[in-house]
């Protein structure tokens, strides 16, 4: 099944669910103007590829940087935070006291970070203009900072599971920024 993307008004044929493919090879032709897909009437701007490597390996680390520093803090004062509101609920239990303004307290503290987190991924949606993958970056930099606070123990695993994640990642965020119109969750999941 093939149809037509239109590119500097003429038409390029293409197999349907191919955009990738496409606009990495007009890219790579040309590298200037728009790519207008016919079936989904998205506009894609070419000139975003960077083909400089310090500029890719940059924002690469910043990303990451973000991100992972934001979701460290935001998980370790929520840990904080929870074991000083058991203590605190423990003592008020047992002196007898109504806990509810405790618990308000407490509820009222944690919204604190509610900002932070919606903040980070707006910053990830606008940063990779893809919500989708915003939020799945976002869920797996949480999901191994849980894993690292509940699960990991052992030595080896507190020294290499945060480089193999950071080189991981950092293979990712390189790729994504390299071809920014690849195969991005083919990638992820790889």
């Amino acid at each position: 099944n093939i149809v037509n993307v239109k590119c500097g008004g003429k038409a390029v044929p293409r197999f349907v669910e191919s955009e990738s493919v496409v606009a990495n090879a007009v890219l790579t032709g040309a590298g200037r103007g728009w790519l207008k897909a016919e079936r989904s009437g998205e506009l894609y701007d070419l000139s975003v590829s960077s083909s400089n490597s310090w500029a890719v390996a940059g924002r690469a680390a910043f990303v990451l940087f973000a991100t992972s520093t934001l979701v460290h803090y935001t998980l370790r004062e929520t840990q904080a935070r929870m074991l000083r509101f058991t203590a605190e609920l423990r003592e008020t239990i047992s002196s007898r006291r109504s806990y509810a303004r405790l618990v308000t307290r407490h509820l009222l503290d944690s919204a604190a970070f509610a900002p932070i987190m919606v903040g980070m991924l707006a910053f990830l949606f606008e940063f990779f203009a893809d919500q989708i993958l915003g939020l799945t970056i976002l869920t797996l930099v949480w999901g191994v900072e849980l894993f690292v606070a509940v699960s990991v123990r052992a030595r080896a695993s507190v020294l290499f599971l945060p480089q193999i994640l950071m080189a991981y990642l950092a293979a990712l965020h390189c790729y994504l920024f390299k071809w920014p119109f690849g195969f991005r969750y083919v990638a992820l999941g790889a």
